[in-house]
């Protein structure tokens, strides 16, 4: 503002710092948009388009309601991306490719995993890209997964425990408190509450188990109770 306006002093003042503010930004921020500049200096939350930055807000915002187990998958899915890609931080979205998808199933193949694993990991892993499009991080026609084919999976026919088998598990004695004693109790109790996942098993207290012998189960996906009878009782 020109020295000869009345405010000038004032108003020269408070640009000094908004530019003083937006240079300390954009150097913590070297890839940060226009956009995110402008929301910043105006005192907004700041939408990031980094996706190291998006996960852990999300991660700790947790607005889906993850378990443990689920939060620690898609952990260990970015940290496999950023090792993938060589950087420590502040990578966009932008620069995310379908051939850099192709390449990063490429990756998890060559440590090596089967293709059904390589691709349960790549399924993970566009969820929280398509997360980005949901929350409005990324626009609609932003999809770099849409032309992306999963690995072909030979799929072997399942094996299953005999009634025999399961009946050697039981009369095995075990030593008592050893790993091998837990081990045994937790499988067959998951056997007997029709093959419940052990995330469930390790969060189980013997509240959850009912006068009734059910086992009132909350599946968040279905948003609803299921109640599981022990086959024992």
């Amino acid at each position: 503002v020109k020295g000869t306006h009345p405010m000038a002093p004032t108003y020269n003042d408070v640009l000094h710092k908004m530019v003083f503010k937006l240079e300390t930004f954009y150097l913590e921020n070297p890839k940060a948009s226009l956009q995110e500049g402008k929301d910043f200096i105006e005192g907004k939350k700041v939408t990031t388009t980094d996706f190291f930055n998006f996960f852990e807000n999300l991660i700790k915002e947790n607005p889906k309601g993850w378990s443990v187990g689920t939060i620690k998958e898609y952990r260990t899915i970015a940290n496999d991306f950023k090792i993938f890609i060589g950087v420590k931080d502040n990578y966009q979205f932008e620069d995310i490719t379908i051939k850099q998808l192709n390449d990063f199933t490429k990756y998890f193949t060559a440590i090596p995993n089967a293709p059904a694993t390589a691709n349960k990991k790549m399924s993970a892993f566009i969820t929280l890209l398509k997360l980005s499009v949901d929350d409005g991080i990324m626009p609609e026609s932003w999809q770099p997964w849409s032309k992306f084919k999963y690995l072909p999976e030979s799929h072997k026919p399942k094996t299953y425990l005999t009634a025999d088998e399961i009946e050697k598990i039981e009369t095995f004695e075990a030593k008592n408190e050893s790993l091998l004693f837990h081990v045994k109790n937790a499988f067959l109790m998951q056997f007997y509450v029709a093959g419940e996942r052990v995330s469930d098993m390790l969060f189980m207290k013997w509240a959850n188990i009912t006068d009734s012998r059910f086992i009132p189960l909350s599946q968040d996906k279905l948003e609803k109770i299921q109640e599981i009878e022990d086959a024992r009782c």
